[in-house]
C-alpha cells in the first residue's frame, strides 16, 4: 500500500460526498492508496454516508467512535493506516482535479520522509485561489523554505493537508497529534517533525481545496479549548525557531491576532486562564522587529493592560468588519 488517507468525520453530511467522489474520480489504481473515515462522533447523517461510500468503494474503511476531537481521531487513523505514506484530509475540502493521482506516480519511486504541497483557497462564491510552490522547489533546508514565506509574509505549511509524511518516520520518531493543543494540533506537530530533521521534497502543486470560512468549522470556532490550544502551540513554536529570524516574527504576529480571540470565549474564568498563560510568557511578544501595526498592539497592551486592550481591539475588529459588510 503506497498511502494511508486518514480523514477525521463530524458532522460534515452536505460535505462528504463531495470530498469522497472528488478522491474517486482521480482515476488512479485503487491498490495505490486507502481511505479511513473516522466518524467522530457525529451527530447528523456523516456516519451512515460514510458506511453507505464504503459499501460501493472497496478501498474505504469506517471507524466509529465518540467524539474526542480531531487530534485523538487522527490517532487512531494512524495506528490503523497501512501505507508507506500517511496523508490527514479534511473532510470538507476536495481534492485538487488529477493532482493527486499525479503525486502518487511520482510517490512511487520518493525515498523521503516528507513531501510538502501548497492548497488552494475554495471560496463561498465558489471561486479558487490558485497556490503553487514553483518558486521554492529550490530550497535546501525546511527551515529556508519557511523562513522565506515568512519574510513574504505567507502561510508557513504546518497544515496537516500540506503533508505527505513517512509512516516509518512518523513511527520511528513516536510523532502523533497531541490532544493538548486543540485547534493548533498541525503547527505543534510540524514543530516537532522539523526537529527531527526528516528527508524532505517541495511539490509544486496542490493537492486540497482547501474550504475556507464554512460555517461551523472548526477553524470558525472559538472556544476555551482552541484559544488556549492556539497559545500554547504559538508560544513553543516561537521557543523552538528562536534563532529563525523571519519564522519567529511571523509566529509572534499569529499570537498577535489570536490574543484577540480571547475576550470572545463566554466563560470568565476560562478567559482568566488565558490571560494568565500570556502574562506568564510575555516575554514572548517584546520584540522590536515587528511592522508598525503590532508594535501599536504591544503598545497597547502593555499600557491599558492585557484584558481592558484585548477587549478595545476587538472593538476595532468587530466595526471594520461591519463597515466591509455594508
Amino acid at each position: 500500500m503506497l498511502l494511508s488517507i486518514v480523514a477525521p468525520v463530524y458532522n460534515v453530511e452536505d460535505y462528504l460526498k463531495d470530498f469522497i467522489f472528488s478522491l474517486e474520480k482521480q482515476k488512479t489504481i485503487n491498490n495505490y492508496y486507502e481511505l479511513i473515515l473516522i466518524d467522530d462522533g457525529s451527530t447528523d447523517s456523516s456516519g451512515q454516508i460514510c458506511d453507505d461510500l464504503a459499501n460501493m468503494f472497496n478501498n474505504i474503511f469506517v471507524i466509529h467512535k465518540e467524539n474526542s476531537g480531531l487530534a485523538n481521531a487522527r490517532n487512531i487513523g494512524l495506528e490503523k493506516a497501512k501505507g508507506k505514506y500517511i496523508f490527514f484530509a479534511d473532510s470538507d475540502d476536495l481534492f485538487n482535479k488529477l493532482e493527486l493521482k499525479n503525486l502518487l506516480l511520482k510517490l512511487k519511486y520518493y525515498d523521503k520522509d516528507l513531501v510538502i504541497v501548497p492548497f488552494n483557497t475554495l471560496k463561498k462564491d465558489g471561486s479558487l485561489n490558485i497556490n503553487s510552490y514553483s518558486s521554492y522547489i529550490s530550497c535546501k533546508t525546511i527551515l529556508e523554505f519557511c523562513n522565506l514565506l515568512a519574510s513574504q509574509d505567507k502561510q508557513l505549511p504546518w497544515a496537516a493537508f500540506q503533508h505527505f509524511i513517512s509512516r516509518r518516520f512518523l513511527l520511528k520518531n513516536n510523532l502523533k497529534f497531541n490532544m493538548a493543543y486543540n485547534g493548533a494540533e498541525d503547527l505543534k506537530l510540524f514543530s516537532e517533525m522539523i526537529k527531527c530533521k526528516p528527508n524532505y521534497i517541495i511539490y509544486p502543486n496542490a493537492i486540497m481545496n482547501y474550504r475556507s470560512n464554512r460555517e461551523g468549522s472548526i477553524n470558525n470556532t472559538k472556544n476555551y479549548s482552541s484559544v488556549m490550544g492556539q497559545l500554547k502551540a504559538y508560544v513553543d513554536a516561537i521557543s523552538d525557531f528562536s534563532s529563525q529570524y523571519q519564522i519567529k516574527n511571523y509566529l509572534i504576529k499569529r499570537l498577535f491576532d489570536t490574543l484577540i480571540q480571547i475576550p470572545m470565549i463566554h466563560n470568565k474564568e476560562d478567559q482568566n486562564l488565558c490571560y494568565r498563560f500570556v502574562n506568564a510568557n510575555k516575554e514572548v511578544l517584546n520584540t522590536d522587529d515587528l511592522s508598525l501595526k503590532y508594535k501599536i498592539i504591544a503598545s497597547l497592551l502593555r499600557k491599558v493592560g492585557l484584558r481592558k486592550g484585548l477587549t478595545l481591539l476587538l472593538d476595532i475588529y468587530k466595526l471594520e468588519q461591519f463597515n466591509k459588510s455594508r
